[in-house]
């Protein structure tokens, strides 16, 4: 995503509410016919939504939040220093001590500091009306669950001129690479919503395919169908729930698929409670 500063563009509570309501409005005459799945938060991943609603919607960039990766406890909320980036660094770096100084090694690397994204997530509902009534209608049609429409989301804020360190471009945040393999031979068309709305339901329709379950279909638009499918097979299941605990208990590590890829999903439904 473009450098600015979107935690300076604040809404007003109301304005939210507004905004949200008129959103809904659009979207509602589009009704989902009953074969339409519609996918409910897993309950393994229940204390993970609850962090990333906070991260969303109670936190700016300026606040850096100290927690457990593992169990997702917050330790403490602290305002980020200004200064350089050196500066800032290594104020993060003492608030890591703070928490690990008296930890066994073997639990000091699950300290992590996360910054808030309210500013992120006020912006994304400004966009939200311009975009997610078209994608609902659009997953109507192919009989996909209505929370894909929250994908861009959660990738950009439905900023179509996104574009990540990575490369990866537009609101649904398509590798150029990808998009060729479905049909999108110049970068720029990843811009336009129409194309990269469609290529990302092939996508997603793809990696169900490949792994059975929606769950893992999205988790896959993050990680890689490969990582997914090594994890269902590992585990021998298609339960995101069970392929999770599968791997904590066996101490199961799938290069690739680390803490931000196993909290995609949870991203997705902190979006949708929020």
């Amino acid at each position: 995503i473009p450098k600015r500063d979107w935690s300076s563009d604040v809404c007003s509570s109301d304005l939210i509410k507004y905004i949200a309501l008129a959103a809904s409005i659009l979207t509602a005459s589009f009704a989902f016919a009953e074969e339409a799945p519609n996918l409910n938060p897993p309950e393994c991943l229940q204390t993970n939504i609850d962090f990333w609603h906070s991260v969303y919607t109670k936190y700016t960039k300026y606040d850096l939040i100290v927690f457990n990766k593992e169990t997702m406890e917050v330790y403490g909320v602290y305002p980020r220093p200004t200064g350089s980036k050196k500066t800032i660094k290594a104020a993060k770096k003492q608030l890591i001590y703070k928490y690990t100084k008296n930890l066994p090694k073997a639990e000091r690397k699950n300290v992590a500091i996360q910054a808030g994204a309210r500013g992120l997530y006020e912006r994304g509902l400004l966009n939200f009306g311009m975009y997610y009534p078209s994608i609902v209608e659009e997953l109507e049609k192919q009989n996909m669950p209505p929370q894909i429409a929250l994908l861009p989301f959660v990738e950009s804020a439905y900023n179509s001129k996104a574009t990540s360190p990575v490369g990866a471009v537009g609101m649904w945040q398509i590798m150029p690479k990808t998009g060729k393999l479905y049909g999108v031979k110049n970068r720029k068309f990843l811009r336009n919503h129409e194309v990269a709305m469609n290529t990302a339901i092939k996508i997603l329709k793809k990696n169900k395919e490949l792994l059975g379950d929606w769950i893992l279909a999205i988790n896959a638009y993050h990680s890689g169908a490969g990582r997914l499918l090594k994890a269902s097979d590992i585990a021998n299941s298609k339960d995101i729930c069970e392929i999770l605990n599968f791997m904590d208990e066996n101490d199961v590590k799938i290069k690739g698929y680390k803490f931000y890829s196993r909290n995609y999903v949870a991203q997705l439904f902190a979006i949708e409670k929020a």
